[in-house]
């Protein structure tokens, strides 16, 4: 997963919740694919913040899911994971998931 998003330009984050991350020690929790199932690319992640001294995972989650008809390939399903996880990126409430994560 780290491959496909390297490969498509990092996480799409704003660099102000990067740096308070950073400082905070709070590492991104993702979860999700981009596959082809029964002939449709298919794209899913979920995001949350986790404590990388404590292990502790945000309840706060951000989730995303993008399908595609079409003809199918994997570069076009994980061009759908991209697109999903842009979109969790986008649903999940960053500040409270970096106080929950920070406890």
């Amino acid at each position: 997963m780290s491959q496909i998003v390297n490969r498509n330009g990092g996480f799409p984050i704003d660099d102000d919740v990067c740096a308070e991350l950073h400082r905070r020690n709070l590492a991104i929790s993702i979860e999700g694919s981009g596959t082809v199932l029964a002939g449709v690319d298919v794209g899913w992640a979920s995001v949350a913040v986790r404590n990388i001294k404590t292990g502790v995972v945000s309840e706060q989650v951000g989730s995303g899911t993008q399908v595609r008809t079409g003809n199918p390939s994997q570069d076009v399903a994980e061009q759908q994971f991209m697109l999903a996880l842009k979109s969790a990126s986008q649903s999940l409430n960053w500040q409270r998931a970096i106080q929950e994560a920070s406890r």
